[in-house]
Parts: C-alpha cells; structure tokens; sequence
C-alpha cells in the first residue's frame, strides 16, 4: 500500500505535465484547409432592372403596349465548404442550385385606352452557382456576421409559361424553352449579414440574409436589356470539427 502511494505521487507531476504539452501541441497545430461545412436552404425573390423599359408606353399608329414585371418567389439550396482563418474571419465556398422566377406582363390598349389583350408569361430559369465569400463576426461572441463575394452562375434550363386573353376570354398559352435568349454565364456580387446560433459541441444554425446585384445583362433581346438581380434568407446547418480530414 505504501510503495503504491508513493508510484502515485511520483507519477502524478508527470502525468499532469504530459497533458499539459499535449494540450498545447493540439492548440499549436494548423488549422485543416476545410474545418466547417455547411448545408443551406431558403425561398429568394427575383427582381428585374431593364433601364427604364419596365412598365414603359411603347406608341404605335393603331395601339399601346404596357409592359410590366413582377418578381415571384424562387429557391437556392447548397453546400459551403468553409475555412476559418481567426475567431472572427472565415472563407467560404459555396456550390448551389438556383431557381430564379418572374413574371412578365404585356397588356395591349385600342386608341380608346381600353384593353384589347394582354399576356402573362412566367418565366423560370434553373442556375449552377458557384461562390466564393468572405465572412467577419461583427461581435465577440461571433454570433453576427457581414459577408461579401462573388457568384458565376451557369444557366441550366429556360422555360416561360404564357396564357393570353382577348377582349377578357381566355384565347390559349404556351410553352417555350428560352434558353437561347438569356446569357449561358453571368456573373453576380452579393454582400448580406448572418445571424449564427449554436446547437451543441459542433453544430451551429444560420440564418443569412442575402443581395445579388448582377455584372452585366442577363439577356439581350427585343430591343431590351434586362438584369436579373435577387435577394434571398436561407437557413443553414453548419457542421464545426478541428480535425476534418480535408
């Protein structure tokens, strides 16, 4: 019994030392590339800007035509692969699927003023998006955070939906892929602020409001120009572990 006691307090000092360099040779070692990874999913709103053709009086001999666009709810879901530099600066890699909607109407008047016919075209376009963002906690407790960055997107699929009306009565619709009439690559900036909650040891939930501003057009056709800016509030998931084997 006492030869046991005495093995206890020889070991003890070394076996409190040894944890202690253990301790501090794991705070000591990098980071991983990728430590955090993030699953998000949330509605967006699609906005047009056509430089002042919205909603503009197009005048003929015989007729006028009012044009208008309304934006609709679309929907992103991805996937962020994400590096933290320091407590407050992180690096983010985003890959996504967006659906952008709006709608476009066209309403056609007699020389009376009165409605002769009009259109209602929903259009759909289907986005791979890929990002790359830059994330700064704004607090201490890196709980809010502003961000800013870049997204390419490549147009995957085109579709509009077009009923028509004469005189009132329904006269028919179509259709049609229009794909050849939007540009196959644009690309945004995008800047938003982040609301992070922990929900345990290594899982966080985020709730991110996002602006895209398009660099460019979006398309080109029929004398018009038009720019499909958006905003959109995701919620995500976000997974934190030290020692991802990435």
């Amino acid at each position: 019994m006492l030869l046991k006691r005495i093995l206890i307090l020889f070991l003890l000092p070394t076996t409190c030392a040894l944890a202690q360099d253990l301790t501090s040779a794991q705070a000591d070692m990098p980071v991983k590339f990728i430590n955090k990874i993030e699953i998000f999913a949330g509605p967006g709103l699609s906005f047009i800007d056509d430089n002042g053709w919205s909603d503009f009086i197009y005048n003929l001999s015989d007729q006028r035509t009012i044009y208008s666009y309304h934006p609709k709810t679309g929907s992103i879901i991805g996937l962020s692969l994400i590096h933290s530099f320091k407590q407050r600066f992180e690096l983010q890699g985003q890959f996504s699927f967006e659906k952008r909607r709006y709608d476009e109407k066209i309403m056609n008047l007699d020389t009376n003023g009165s409605l002769d016919s009009e259109s209602l075209t929903t259009q759909k376009n289907d986005y791979l998006v890929g990002s790359l963002v830059a994330s700064y906690s704004l607090s201490k407790s890196n709980r809010f955070h502003f961000f800013l960055g870049g997204s390419a997107y490549y147009l995957k699929k085109s579709r509009a939906i077009a009923s028509y009306t004469t005189n009132g009565q329904p006269t028919g619709g179509a259709s049609v892929n229009t794909i050849d009439g939007f540009e196959k690559y644009t690309f945004d900036a995008l800047a938003g602020i982040a609301y992070l909650m922990p929900l345990g040891d290594v899982l966080t939930g985020v709730l991110r409001l996002q602006g895209n501003y398009v660099l460019g057009y979006s398309a080109a056709q029929n004398n018009q120009q038009l720019s499909i800016n958006s905003i959109s509030m995701t919620l995500a998931l976000r997974y934190s572990q030290k020692n991802l084997k990435f």
